[in-house]
């Protein structure tokens, strides 16, 4: 039996769009989305009206052309492009008998619109010459929330106006600095950095998550920059979620954030000042299950990009999987170790060093040769003769518990969410104290005493706070 349903949801509204910080998602099985403008309340301002039909494709089907839906929202202007669709995603049709006796014999009041005197059925209707018909011409006047008329509708958001001192040529990004606005490359010109302090009894890093007492979700980092915050992915939705919380490496009641392995992941935004060719990033690790190959920690995204991507996790044995790529697609360099380092159950502090001298990983702060490594992508036999390694230009987010070799899109958690129905290489265990540090000197790395220090966590300052990499320099 071949059978597929696709639901409709009639006439929606979205009051206050603002395209900077929200994101539309339409996802169903064969729902495609047609975006027109119409001023629909008489203001002035043009309303975007999205339609939702279902395209079957290949000749058709039972459901071909049959509308899904409509939206009109209110606020800024939503083009096709900004509304993100998976029209291949499929999920159970019913979960009981119950629901396929209501989808035979609905329940719900029939949609009956008075059109000229007469009564109207349905959402739908469109003709065969193309006309849209009353309701689905209008939807505006077929909606049938008794509340909206006690909703204040947003206007389309107004930018603040930028004097373009540099036209015709591209203006330079603006950076927001106390008092002023700095124009230039991202900061990277500005003559010192911003003043940031060192978190009590550890070294100067980059950015430092404990993973520990989370509050609603989101850890902090040390170094005040970007929130990491805690999801679980449910049918391509990022849902924040606030448990997890473990007893970390040191005993610490709390001191860790557990990772269920199928659907939970943690999400940090791009940070421009871990831009860095020569650095460490280090993570306390404690896998559950290493029955099959996870993830601790991404910074990556499907096919080529801009900058070094990097990838830290675990094989089927135990052992540790490194992944390092400039981004241009022709370069990936990928390893693992050829005997387990890892046990599950137990934590373990995993460094991964990188400068002009090669790579070097650091487990409970012991060095593995790199005659014990195996390559498994590229042609330099262990990360010790890789000398490109570097995340300088990666704009991507780290991602944490899974990976985004997959994803394309990963601007936002929920956007991440939308570009899977399912988390890739998921890890099942907990993870706390994740930090980055580094720049562009040798000396920015953290040497292997150093690492023993961060381990014991013995109060120091540490590493310097480094200067950026300028320019388009590249990892090579």
């Amino acid at each position: 039996m071949h059978d597929h349903w696709v639901d409709s949801f009639g006439i929606e509204i979205i009051a206050d769009y603002v395209a900077a910080e929200d994101q539309i998602a339409v996802i169903g099985h064969t729902a495609n989305v047609y975006v027109d403008y119409r001023d629909t309340d008489g203001d002035g301002d043009e309303e975007s009206i999205i339609t939702v039909i279902s395209n079957q494709h290949g000749g058709g089907g039972a459901h071909d052309d049959d509308l899904i839906g409509q939206i009109i929202v209110h606020g800024d202007r939503v083009e096709e492009d900004d509304v993100i669709t998976d029209t291949n995603v499929t999920y159970g049709v019913v979960e009981t008998i119950y629901d396929v006796a209501e989808a035979l014999f609905p329940i719900g009041a029939t949609k009956v619109a008075e059109i000229g005197g007469e009564p109207v059925f349905g959402y739908d209707t469109r003709d065969e010459d193309g006309n849209l018909g009353a309701v689905t011409g209008a939807p505006e006047d077929n909606f049938d929330n008794p509340y909206l008329d006690s909703v204040e509708t947003a206007d389309p958001t107004t930018g603040v106006e930028i004097e373009e001192t540099r036209y015709p040529f591209e203006q330079l990004p603006e950076v927001a600095v106390p008092g002023r606005v700095a124009q230039g490359s991202s900061a990277d010109d500005l003559i010192t950095q911003f003043e940031t302090s060192d978190p009590v009894g550890l070294p100067g890093a980059l950015a430092f998550y404990t993973l520990a007492d989370g509050i609603d979700g989101a850890y902090e980092d040390a170094r005040g920059g970007p929130t990491a915050k805690a999801f679980s992915l449910y049918k391509n939705q990022s849902l924040l979620r606030t448990d997890g919380a473990v007893v970390g490496p040191n005993g610490e009641v709390n001191g860790a954030l557990r990772f269920n392995g199928e659907d939970e992941f943690a999400y940090i935004q791009n940070d421009k000042s871990l831009a860095i060719t020569q650095g460490t990033i280090a993570i306390w690790v404690r896998p559950d299950d290493l029955s099959d190959h996870s993830v601790f920690l991404s910074k990556d995204q499907k096919n080529s990009g801009d900058g070094g991507h990097f990838k830290l996790g675990h094989n089927e044995d135990g052992g540790l999987i490194l992944r390092f790529a400039p981004g241009d697609g022709g370069h990936n360099r990928t390893w693992e170790t050829k005997s387990p380092v890892l046990a599950e159950g137990a934590w373990a502090h995993v460094a991964v060093n990188f400068d002009a001298q090669g790579v070097k990983v650091f487990v409970d702060g012991k060095g593995i040769a790199g005659s014990k490594w195996t390559a498994i992508e590229g042609d330099d036999p262990s990360p010790a003769n890789y000398l490109e390694a570097c995340i300088l230009q990666n704009e991507e987010p780290w991602v944490l518990g899974a990976s985004q070799t997959r994803t394309q899109d990963n601007d936002t958690a929920q956007v991440f969410g939308l570009d899977r129905q399912k988390l890739d290489d998921a890890f099942h265990g907990a993870l706390a104290g994740f930090g980055v540090w580094g720049g562009d000197e040798a000396d920015d790395v953290l040497t292997k005493g150093e690492i023993n220090q961060l381990i014991n966590k013995r109060p120091r300052r540490g590493v310097d706070q480094p200067i950026r990499a300028r320019g388009d320099y590249r990892c090579k």
